[in-house]
This record gives C-alpha cells, structure tokens and sequence, in this order.
C-alpha cells in the first residue's frame, strides 16, 4: 500500500534512547520525500532495500541539492532512517546489514562519509541539528547508540566506532573483555582531523578533540580540549568558534 505516510503514522520509540520521534510506519519498503507542499515524491534510486518494513523518510524541502553521490542501502528487516530539511549528502554511504535499527539526522546537516550497521539488530546513530560532518566512518554495532550534539563540527578522516569488530578475550575465564559499548558527542563539539573516537566515549559539550586523538574514556567535563593518545584533558575553561580563520 502506498498512501500518505501520515495515514500509518505511529507512535514508536526510538530503540537508541535518544528522542521519542514520532516514526511513519511503512509497509512497503519505500523512500519518500516531503517538498514544500507535503507531497511524497519516490527516489528509489538513491535507495537499495532487500527486506520488510523499512522505511526512510526524508522531510526535506530542497530536493534539487540535498543529495550528492550518496546511497542507502539496506539488507534487513524493520529499519528506520529519518533525515531531517535542509540536510545536504554529499558522498555519503549509509549500509546497514542487520534490522530493527534506527538512524536520525536533524535538520541542516552536512555530512560526508560512511555509516555501517551489520550482523548485530537494534543499533542507533543520532546526529543532532546543524552538525556537519568533513569525512567520518560511523560503525555502529553490538546493539550500541552513538549520539552526536548539536551543532558539532567533525573534520576529515574521523573514526567513531561503538564495537572493537573482533572480540578480545581473558585467556583465563574466556570471558570477552571487550564489549561494544555507547558512545556520547555533546552539544558544539570540535573534533579535529584523524581523530578516533572507541567505544564507551563521551565528550562534553562546548569541547574540542585535538587531532590525531585516541578517546577511549569518558570526559563528562564541558568546555575542554582533549588530546593525546590515549586523549586526556590538557586544557579547561575553553570554547570555540566556527568562522574560519585560515
């Protein structure tokens, strides 16, 4: 069936924790796109789904500019993207290979890079209004979130990564030692070029992560550089500003 999105809408949660949006539930598998009159428009082009009850909604009212070399392509059951107006693509590659995951960009993003969700269900990726994205690799996995604020600024070869891929195991109990875990990116965060961010990371809003940078811990401490490998905090008391300067 192919009616208005509103005529099946449904109050679902999302399985990340991170909002209470509202998703349109779509039976067939369908990508629609919301112009300045609310009409639906397909682009199934820009879409490869093999799966039931997927669904991506792109409430965008520029059509003409907001997608640049960028695909979505979806092996699975049950998942949900939703991209927020004035949301610009630009080689961006979205591949999940698993089901009942969930993906939300807010409006007036600009992103570059990939984002993939494979073998594990229930992922999550959120990326709050007004952040852009130079070039990042998202791997999402092991059932994890990985929130991203508003309004960040993530420059280019930046990896953020909720699971190791590989488990590492005590060789005493063969218990896994390395589990994936959440990762947190508060409001107006700067993060600097090559920068890694592992599982279990957390960046307080109004801070910086300094080029090159391994985060493996939490800093729940606003308005910091951190830095270093492993990162730590080198400076407090800080904020930035988004105007270029060279």
């Amino acid at each position: 069936h192919r009616g208005h999105a509103r005529d099946h809408a449904d109050s679902l949660s999302d399985r990340g924790g991170g909002s209470n949006r509202s998703w349109p539930v779509i039976i067939t598998n369908q990508i629609y796109l919301f112009d300045t009159q609310h009409h639906m428009h397909t682009m199934e082009e820009f879409l490869q789904i093999d799966g039931e009850k997927n669904s991506v909604i792109c409430a965008t009212k520029t059509p003409a500019r907001w997608i640049n070399n960028s695909s979505i392509k979806i092996i699975g059951n049950d998942n949900k993207i939703f991209i927020g107006d004035n949301v610009v693509l630009n080689n961006f590659i979205c591949h999940i290979e698993s089901s009942s995951n969930s993906i939300e960009i807010l409006e007036n993003c600009r992103l570059t890079g990939r984002v993939i969700m494979k073998l594990t269900n229930g992922n999550s990726l959120r990326i709050g209004a007004g952040t852009t994205i130079g070039q990042c690799n998202i791997i999402c996995g092991e059932s994890t979130h990985i929130e991203i604020g508003n309004d960040c600024m993530i420059s280019w070869g930046v990896e953020i990564r909720s699971t190791d891929s590989h488990g590492i195991f005590d060789q005493e109990s063969n218990t896994r030692i390395n589990d994936g875990q959440n990762i947190t990116i508060g409001d107006h965060v700067w993060i600097g070029a090559h920068a890694t961010l592992l599982k279990g990371s957390k960046i307080g809003s109004n801070s910086v992560v300094g080029m090159r940078s391994v985060v493996s811990d939490q800093f729940d401490e606003n308005s910091v550089i951190v830095a270093g490998i492993p990162a730590r905090i080198i400076k407090r008391g800080i904020y930035w500003d988004r105007k270029l300067l060279g």
